[in-house]
């Protein structure tokens, strides 16, 4: 069994003084919803296809935003750009060389988006591939793409407004969660509901643990209490989506331990939420928590992302 070195638990325990420590605080104001202005929207020839299509339609009409269409297959012979440019008033991009990532990349750069709606795995049909891999190019694009993801996964018929339910789900501790709030509120549908998903991964409640009875050494905790000790990390974040919560969106906290059976609930429900998460690039454990989101879920992924400071 693995056992942790005095270093990590120092470190693990540094860490979870940190959260508590950030408890400790005043007025927090409400979020400012982020909205797109400019979509990139990726074809592959998959039937994700459709639903990336009809979402950007969506977007345009509430947020009057433009969008710039972009045929990514490889070794193609015709373009499909131009014919779904025409039919959601968007504007097509010149087919581009390399490989699909490249195009994309490239696509970036020339459309200055400000979120990219991809389908993933690319290329293929989610139904054929599964939950097995997310693929090269969603690979690439989380480690190099400037501005976040919408990541496409099993299609479906748009009845309403999308999304009517957004859920941002928190593993641990992530500079970027702000900014995904930001994002997972301004793409919630008027009226909807915004979710902050706390999953409690059983090291950190161990870490925890570990850290109370340091100072408590003759007092048993109960789950409930190092759920409630865990939460005081996110406060902040939980306190200004309460506060900006209202007409625009109604607001609730869940917090669940890893694989219980009402977090699958939650994540498998069928109204087809957008599940955000925040892609922290400096930690690798952020990239394997956002692989096994997005990999897990049939819903369309939101990913924003934070880049160490230089």
């Amino acid at each position: 069994m693995f056992e942790p070195t005095e270093n990590e638990f120092d470190q693990a325990v540094s860490e979870s003084m940190k959260m508590f420590e950030r408890a400790q605080i005043g007025p927090v104001e409400p979020l400012e919803p982020h909205r797109p202005g400019r979509l990139l929207l990726v074809l592959d020839g998959s039937e994700q296809d459709a639903l990336s299509v009809a979402l950007c339609a969506r977007f345009q009409a509430r947020f009057s935003c433009t969008t710039t269409v972009l045929d990514a297959r490889e070794n193609k012979t015709d373009d499909l750009a131009p014919a779904i440019a025409r039919s959601i008033s968007a504007q097509p991009l010149a087919p581009l060389p390399g490989d699909a990532y490249e195009q994309i990349l490239a696509a970036v750069a020339a459309a200055s988006p400000d979120l990219v709606v991809l389908p993933c795995p690319f290329g293929r049909n989610l139904e054929t591939v599964g939950a097995d891999s997310i693929g090269t190019v969603i690979d690439v694009m989380l480690s190099k793409s400037p501005v976040p993801l919408l990541v496409v996964r099993k299609p479906y018929e748009i009845q309403s407004e999308p999304f009517s339910r957004t859920m941002l789900i928190v593993v641990g501790e992530n500079e970027g969660l702000t900014e995904a709030a930001r994002w997972a509120i301004g793409l919630t549908a008027p009226g909807g509901e915004a979710d902050l998903l706390l999953v409690l991964e059983q090291e950190m409640v161990e870490n925890v643990r570990d850290l109370l009875r340091t100072l408590e050494p003759d007092r048993e905790f109960s789950d409930e209490q190092l759920s409630h000790a865990l939460q005081q990390a996110h406060v902040r974040l939980h306190r200004a989506l309460q506060n900006g919560a209202g007409d625009q969106y109604r607001y609730e906290l869940h917090v669940h331990k890893e694989g219980e059976a009402p977090l699958e609930r939650l994540l498998g429900e069928g109204r087809h939420p957008l599940i955000a998460v925040a892609l922290e690039r400096a930690d690798h454990a952020s990239y394997g928590h956002v692989h096994s989101c997005i990999r897990q879920s049939t819903h369309p992924v939101l990913v924003t992302f934070h880049d160490p400071t230089p």
